[in-house]
C-alpha cells in the first residue's frame, strides 16, 4: 500500500511538472506581453534593382494582416554612422578628423602610421587595434569581399555595428498580434513564410532572423520541409520597458556598464547630444570643408601602393614590443597586401571615389533628439500600447548576478528564462531530494 502510494505520489509529481511546464512554455511561445521579441528581420542583398523588389515586397507585407503588424526597411545603420562622429569625444574628433580630412587611403594608413608611433592614452590604442583587427577580417574572411570599402570605413566610424551582415540591407517585420495559443501562432508563422517564400520571386532574401526561439524553431521545421535556401539566424533578446527619457539614460548607463554597450540599444542610439556647439562645432564643420575642397582638386584615382606597404610595415615595428600579437595579424596583411595587388588595388580605388561622400554624411551638425528620430525607428524602440520606451538586450552572456541585479528592475521579459530557469531547478531539486529518501528508507528498512 504504501508502495502504491509512493508511485502515485511519483507520477503526480511528474504530471504537476509537465503541466506547470506547458503552461510556461505555452505563455512564452504566445509571447503576447513582449511584442519587440516577435519581430522578424529579412536580410537581402542590394543594388539598384533590387531595391525596387525591396518595395515592392515591404508593400505586399503591409498588405499581410495574418501576424504583420507593419514591415519597414530598416535605416538604423546609416543613422547610426550619419550620428557616429557628433557622438564622439573632441578627441576622439581629432583623430577622425585626421583619418578623413584627405579623403584617401593612403592618408589613412599613413595617419594609422603615425598613430602607431605615439603612446598618448587608450583611446588611440583602442582605435588602433579596431583599425587592426578590421583590416584582417577585411583581408582573410571572405564574407566581406563584395564590400570591403563599406567595411572599412564602417567599422572605424562604428565598431558596434553587427560586421557579418554589413553586405545586406534589412526588411523588419513587427508584430503586435496577440494570441490564445501557441498552435494559432505556429499556424500564422507558417502561413506567413509562405507568404514572404511568394512575394521573393528573384529570391533575394538570404537570411531570416528571430529574436522568439518558438519562431525560429517553427521556421527550422518548416525550411527542412520546403527546402529552403534561406539560412535562419536566432539571437536571444531581452526587453526592458521604462517610463521616461530619465529612466532610459539611468538603466541603459547601468546595463553598459555591466554588458558593454555594444549589446544594448535603445532610441539613445539614435540621437545626438542636445548641442554641438564651440570646438566641436567647428572641427565637424571644417572636417566637410576640407573633404569637399580636396574633392574638387585633387585627382580621386591617384594612390601609392609602395607607401601602403611601408606604412603597414612602420605600425607593426611600431607596436612589436607592446602587442606582439596585433603584429603578427599586421606580418599577415603586409603579405596580403604583397600578393594580392589586384584585390588591393580594387579596394583602393572604390575607398578613394567612395570616400567624400561617407565623410559627408558624417561631418553634419544636425541635432537629432528623441523627437526627431525617424518614426520608423521610433516604433521599434517605442511601444505605442503601453506608452514606454524599449530597450533591448542581445547578449546570451548574462549569469546569476545579473538577474540579480536586473530581474526586479521595472517591466523586463527577463522573467521568461527565469521562470523556465527556476521551473527545472525546482524539478531537478524534487527529483534529487526523492531519490536520495527514496535510498535512505530503503537502507533503514535493511
Amino acid at each position: 500500500m504504501l508502495y502504491n502510494k509512493k508511485i502515485l505520489c511519483a507520477l503526480f509529481g511528474v504530471f504537476l511538472y509537465l503541466t506547470s511546464y506547458y503552461f510556461v512554455s505555452d505563455i512564452i511561445s504566445k509571447n503576447n506581453e513582449f511584442p519587440e521579441l516577435n519581430n522578424i528581420e529579412l536580410f537581402y542583398k542590394s543594388n539598384a534593382d533590387v531595391d525596387v523588389y525591396r518595395d515592392n515586397i515591404i508593400s505586399k507585407l503591409n498588405q499581410y494582416d495574418g501576424f504583420v503588424s507593419y514591415a519597414y526597411f530598416d535605416n538604423s545603420k546609416d543613422i547610426i554612422l550619419n550620428n557616429s562622429l557628433k557622438n564622439k569625444s573632441i578627441k576622439e574628433i581629432d583623430l577622425f578628423t585626421n583619418f578623413f580630412k584627405t579623403p584617401s587611403i593612403n592618408n589613412l594608413f599613413s595617419s594609422f602610421a603615425d598613430l602607431s608611433a605615439s603612446d598618448d592614452g587608450e583611446i588611440n590604442s583602442y582605435v588602433l587595434q579596431n583599425f587592426i583587427n578590421n583590416l584582417f577580417n577585411l583581408c582573410f574572411d571572405n564574407k566581406h569581399k563584395d564590400y570591403s570599402f563599406d567595411y572599412l570605413i564602417n567599422s572605424l566610424l562604428s565598431p558596434r555595428l553587427d560586421d557579418y551582415y554589413q553586405e545586406f540591407d534589412k526588411i523588419i517585420i513587427l508584430s503586435e498580434k496577440q494570441y490564445s495559443s501557441s498552435v494559432q501562432k505556429e499556424e500564422n508563422l507558417i502561413d506567413l513564410f509562405k507568404f514572404i517564400e511568394s512575394v521573393d520571386r528573384y529570391n533575394n532574401i538570404k537570411h531570416i532572423k528571430f529574436s522568439n526561439r518558438f519562431a525560429y524553431d517553427v521556421y527550422l521545421n518548416y525550411k527542412d520541409e520546403v527546402k529552403s535556401s534561406v539560412s535562419a539566424i536566432f539571437k536571444p533578446l531581452d526587453v526592458f520597458y521604462v517610463d521616461s527619457v530619465d529612466s532610459l539614460k539611468v538603466l541603459k548607463n547601468d546595463l553598459n556598464a555591466y554588458l558593454g554597450e555594444n549589446f544594448v540599444r535603445s532610441l539613445l542610439d539614435y540621437t545626438t547630444p542636445d548641442k554641438i556647439v564651440g570646438d566641436k562645432y567647428k572641427k565637424i564643420k571644417n572636417l566637410s570643408i576640407y573633404v569637399s575642397a580636396y574633392s574638387k582638386v585633387n585627382d580621386l584615382s591617384r594612390f601609392d601602393y609602395d607607401k601602403l606597404l611601408v606604412d603597414l610595415k612602420n605600425i607593426e615595428n611600431n607596436i612589436v614590443t607592446s602587442n606582439s600579437q596585433l603584429a603578427n595579424k599586421l606580418n599577415h596583411i603586409y603579405k596580403y597586401f604583397e600578393n594580392n595587388d589586384i584585390e588591393i588595388i580594387k579596394l583602393i580605388n572604390q575607398y578613394n571615389f567612395n570616400c567624400p561622400n561617407y565623410i559627408g554624411g558624417i561631418s553634419n551638425t544636425e541635432v537629432i533628439n528623441i523627437d526627431a528620430v525617424s518614426p520608423l525607428i521610433k516604433n521599434d524602440f517605442y511601444n505605442e500600447r503601453l506608452g514606454k520606451y524599449v530597450i533591448k538586450i542581445e547578449s546570451q552572456s548574462k549569469d546569476y548576478t545579473f538577474y540579480k541585479r536586473f530581474l526586479f528592475n521595472g517591466n523586463n521579459s527577463l522573467y521568461y528564462n527565469c521562470g523556465m530557469f527556476l521551473l527545472n531547478l525546482i524539478f531537478a531539486i524534487f527529483f534529487s531530494v526523492g531519490t536520495v529518501l527514496t535510498l535512505l528508507f530503503r537502507k533503514a528498512k535493511k
